[in-house]
């Protein structure tokens, strides 16, 4: 054999390695980490409009990569843990926060949030951090932290919240997850669609253009 037909199949074999290295190592990016462009107010002022919001697609289930097909389960969404998910009835995705999972009840009192029977407490801020942010996240002025006990997080409150939740305790069926958006006057969640089943939510948050408070 010729140097020179040696030298070509080394390098034909470095090519592969290359080439099989390339493809797990989208095949890793493609089932573990993405980045998503929020769109709209309804997670203000956790996400703004606007924000890249970086998510962990393996947080919860273990999916074949460039398909989506789920092969594994090995977690579940936690309340405070927000999540992507499938609207139910809709092929559209959404970032919400996980309130309540099956088993719990969850209600809201006018604008307060109650888990389990166990009402939130809520502290106003002297003097927000959002001042400047784009018009459109529509932010009000009503910024508060909301601690539910296991989890605490920056919301925006408004007297006028939409049915089902207000003033009526409910329990979460099983198999499925209360989830609400941060932004509690602008938002199109569980509220209006009711709980989300556990095979419509895809990926958790864990950070964007600033890191989520949790």
């Amino acid at each position: 054999m010729s140097p020179k037909s040696t030298a070509m199949r080394i390098r034909a074999r470095r090519l592969t390695v290359a080439a099989a290295v390339i493809v797990g190592l989208l095949a890793v990016r493609s089932s573990s980490v993405g980045v998503y462009r929020a769109v709209g107010p309804s997670d203000a002022p956790t996400i703004l409009w606007g924000d890249l919001v970086v998510v962990n697609r393996a947080a919860y289930d273990l999916r074949v990569p460039f398909s989506g097909r789920c092969i594994g389960h090995w977690a579940d969404p936690q309340p405070g843990e927000v999540v992507v998910f499938q609207v139910p009835s809709q092929k559209r995705l959404a970032f919400k926060r996980v309130i309540a999972g099956p088993g719990q009840t969850v209600e809201l009192r006018g604008a307060r949030l109650v888990v389990d029977g166990k009402p939130a407490r809520y502290y106003a801020l002297r003097r927000s951090p959002f001042e400047r942010v784009p018009e459109r996240n529509r932010l009000g002025t009503r910024i508060e932290w909301e601690d539910a006990g296991t989890f605490a997080h920056l919301v925006t409150l408004a007297p006028a919240i939409p049915e089902p939740l207000r003033g009526r305790e409910a329990e979460v069926p099983a198999g499925h997850y209360v989830v609400l958006g941060d932004n509690r006057d602008h938002s199109y969640d569980s509220r209006s669609f009711g709980p989300v089943p556990r095979s419509a939510i895809l990926d958790r948050v864990i950070g964007g253009r600033r890191w989520l408070d949790r």
